[in-house]
Protein backbone atom coordinates (compact mmCIF):
# COMPACT_ATOMS: atom_id res chain seq x y z
CA UNK A 1 0.00 0.00 0.00
CA UNK A 2 2.10 3.55 -1.02
CA UNK A 3 2.52 6.09 1.41
CA UNK A 4 0.11 9.12 1.19
CA UNK A 5 2.21 12.49 2.06
CA UNK A 6 0.76 15.67 2.35
CA UNK A 7 2.23 18.80 2.48
CA UNK A 8 0.30 21.83 3.82
CA UNK A 9 1.42 25.01 2.33
CA UNK A 10 1.01 27.58 4.81
CA UNK A 11 1.24 31.42 3.19
CA UNK A 12 1.83 34.97 5.05
CA UNK A 13 -0.41 37.14 3.90
CA UNK A 14 1.13 40.32 1.67
CA UNK A 15 1.25 43.61 3.31
CA UNK A 16 -1.01 44.86 0.96
CA UNK A 17 -3.62 42.18 1.93
CA UNK A 18 -3.17 42.89 5.62
CA UNK A 19 -3.90 46.80 4.68
CA UNK A 20 -6.96 45.64 2.72
CA UNK A 21 -8.14 43.99 6.15
CA UNK A 22 -7.58 46.87 8.18
CA UNK A 23 -8.87 49.29 5.92
CA UNK A 24 -12.46 47.34 5.96
CA UNK A 25 -12.10 47.34 10.36
CA UNK A 26 -11.70 50.96 10.26
CA UNK A 27 -14.21 51.78 7.91
CA UNK A 28 -16.55 49.50 9.84
CA UNK A 29 -15.90 51.20 12.81
CA UNK A 30 -16.16 55.09 11.53
CA UNK A 31 -12.19 56.05 12.50
CA UNK A 32 -11.55 59.07 10.21
CA UNK A 33 -8.13 57.88 8.72
CA UNK A 34 -5.88 57.91 5.38
CA UNK A 35 -3.70 55.11 4.21
CA UNK A 36 -0.54 57.12 2.60
CA UNK A 37 -0.21 55.84 -0.46
CA UNK A 38 3.81 56.47 -0.69
CA UNK A 39 5.20 52.93 -2.87
CA UNK A 40 5.48 54.47 -6.64
CA UNK A 41 5.88 51.34 -9.31
CA UNK A 42 8.14 52.87 -11.06
CA UNK A 43 11.44 55.40 -10.71
CA UNK A 44 9.83 57.92 -12.77
CA UNK A 45 6.83 57.80 -10.47
CA UNK A 46 8.97 57.69 -6.91
CA UNK A 47 10.68 61.20 -9.04
CA UNK A 48 7.46 62.67 -9.30
CA UNK A 49 6.13 61.73 -5.86
CA UNK A 50 9.46 63.24 -4.54
CA UNK A 51 8.92 66.34 -6.50
CA UNK A 52 5.55 67.08 -4.85
CA UNK A 53 6.51 66.29 -1.48
CA UNK A 54 6.20 62.83 -0.35
CA UNK A 55 8.24 61.36 2.32
CA UNK A 56 10.40 58.52 2.27
CA UNK A 57 9.52 56.06 5.32
CA UNK A 58 6.07 57.54 6.46
CA UNK A 59 3.97 55.28 8.32
CA UNK A 60 1.40 53.88 6.20
CA UNK A 61 -2.35 54.71 8.27
CA UNK A 62 -2.82 58.30 9.71
CA UNK A 63 -5.54 58.18 12.20
CA UNK A 64 -7.11 61.12 12.66
CA UNK A 65 -9.31 60.47 15.51
CA UNK A 66 -7.87 61.18 19.07
CA UNK A 67 -7.28 57.49 20.91
CA UNK A 68 -10.72 57.09 23.32
CA UNK A 69 -8.65 55.86 26.14
CA UNK A 70 -6.02 58.59 26.93
CA UNK A 71 -5.23 56.14 30.00
CA UNK A 72 -3.45 53.33 28.03
CA UNK A 73 -1.12 55.80 26.38
CA UNK A 74 2.42 55.77 27.82
CA UNK A 75 3.19 58.82 30.12
CA UNK A 76 6.04 59.61 27.24
CA UNK A 77 3.23 61.99 25.57
CA UNK A 78 3.68 65.94 25.87
CA UNK A 79 1.47 66.85 28.52
CA UNK A 80 -0.06 70.31 28.71
CA UNK A 81 -2.20 71.08 31.89
CA UNK A 82 -1.93 67.16 32.98
CA UNK A 83 -4.27 65.98 30.31
CA UNK A 84 -2.01 64.31 27.43
CA UNK A 85 -1.71 66.16 24.28
CA UNK A 86 -2.44 63.32 21.66
CA UNK A 87 -3.59 63.94 17.94
CA UNK A 88 -3.67 60.35 16.22
CA UNK A 89 -2.12 57.57 15.90
CA UNK A 90 1.01 56.73 13.33
CA UNK A 91 0.40 53.24 12.40
CA UNK A 92 3.67 51.26 10.15
CA UNK A 93 1.93 48.15 8.77
CA UNK A 94 4.07 44.71 8.12
CA UNK A 95 3.57 41.30 7.43
CA UNK A 96 2.85 38.93 10.09
CA UNK A 97 5.91 37.33 9.50
CA UNK A 98 9.06 39.15 7.91
CA UNK A 99 9.33 42.54 7.32
CA UNK A 100 11.12 44.92 9.48
CA UNK A 101 10.83 48.74 9.98
CA UNK A 102 13.32 50.88 7.85
CA UNK A 103 15.56 53.64 9.50
CA UNK A 104 13.72 55.98 7.92
CA UNK A 105 10.16 54.41 9.19
CA UNK A 106 11.97 54.17 12.77
CA UNK A 107 12.42 57.98 12.13
CA UNK A 108 9.14 59.53 11.90
CA UNK A 109 7.60 57.30 14.14
CA UNK A 110 9.70 58.85 16.41
CA UNK A 111 8.95 62.29 14.63
CA UNK A 112 5.66 61.91 14.73
CA UNK A 113 5.38 61.09 18.54
CA UNK A 114 7.38 63.85 19.64
CA UNK A 115 4.42 65.86 18.11
CA UNK A 116 1.81 64.31 19.88
CA UNK A 117 1.13 61.36 17.39
CA UNK A 118 0.83 57.59 19.14
CA UNK A 119 3.08 55.27 17.07
CA UNK A 120 2.16 51.89 16.37
CA UNK A 121 4.46 49.12 14.48
CA UNK A 122 1.84 46.40 13.62
CA UNK A 123 2.69 42.86 12.34
CA UNK A 124 -0.70 42.19 10.48
CA UNK A 125 -4.35 43.53 10.53
CA UNK A 126 -5.29 41.59 13.74
CA UNK A 127 -1.60 42.89 15.61
CA UNK A 128 -3.41 46.48 14.31
CA UNK A 129 -6.67 46.08 15.35
CA UNK A 130 -5.38 44.75 18.88
CA UNK A 131 -3.66 47.45 19.34
CA UNK A 132 -6.43 49.97 18.05
CA UNK A 133 -8.64 48.47 20.62
CA UNK A 134 -6.10 48.88 23.20
CA UNK A 135 -6.15 52.59 22.50
CA UNK A 136 -10.42 52.33 22.83
CA UNK A 137 -10.57 52.81 18.89
CA UNK A 138 -13.66 49.91 17.83
CA UNK A 139 -16.75 50.05 19.39
CA UNK A 140 -20.26 49.48 17.96
CA UNK A 141 -19.47 49.06 14.43
CA UNK A 142 -21.02 51.78 12.37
Amino acid sequence: MPVRTEVAIVTTPTEHAECIALAKWLDRHGICYTHVPLGGTDAAAGSRARAIGAKRGVPDYLIFDRPPLRDAMSSSRPRTAHIYVTHGVALEMKRRTGGRVSSAQEEWLRRLSHRGWVPIVAKGAGHAVEQLVALGYGGAPR
